[in-house]
């Protein structure tokens, strides 16, 4: 799910100016074992908990349905990535969001955060890397 949500990120990445982005060995190398492990540790420790745990759990004590949990908490992480819209509106308006239902679904499925940890540190780790790759393929 992170690499192929990295993959969709990527793709719309694309459309944004980048300079001219060196698509190497050595970025590819870096992109895997470095930015995986510190985006599993930034990203998936400290925002998962958050929005596909304690979120879900507290509005599930309330009785809210989880089809409206799995929406609230996607419009949730949407605001918390609110620091994005100046500067790079389309990951505000399209990836943020479908990254939110895409790793609430993952959640709700799999009711666990162990999983959307993972898939959240493998599609920041690996996003621009798609959108290197698209570059120069597309």
């Amino acid at each position: 799910v992170g690499l192929a949500y990295g993959a969709f990120v990527g793709f719309v990445l694309r459309h944004l100016p980048m300079g001219n982005p060196q698509l190497s060995p050595s970025g590819i190398r870096t992109a895997l074992l470095v930015g995986f492990p510190y985006h599993v540790g930034y990203a998936g420790i400290t925002e998962e908990p958050v929005f596909r745990a304690f979120l879900w759990g507290y509005l599930r004590r309330f009785r809210v349905p989880d089809r409206w949990i799995w929406l609230i908490q996607a419009a949730l992480f949407m605001l918390a990535h609110l620091y994005t819209i100046s500067r790079s509106p389309l990951t505000f308006w399209v990836t943020v969001p479908v990254g939110g239902l895409v790793l609430g679904a993952l959640a709700w499925k799999t009711r666990s955060i162990a999983p959307t940890m993972l898939a959240h540190g493998l599609w920041n780790a690996t996003s621009r890397l798609w959108a290197e790759i698209f570059l120069k393929i597309l």
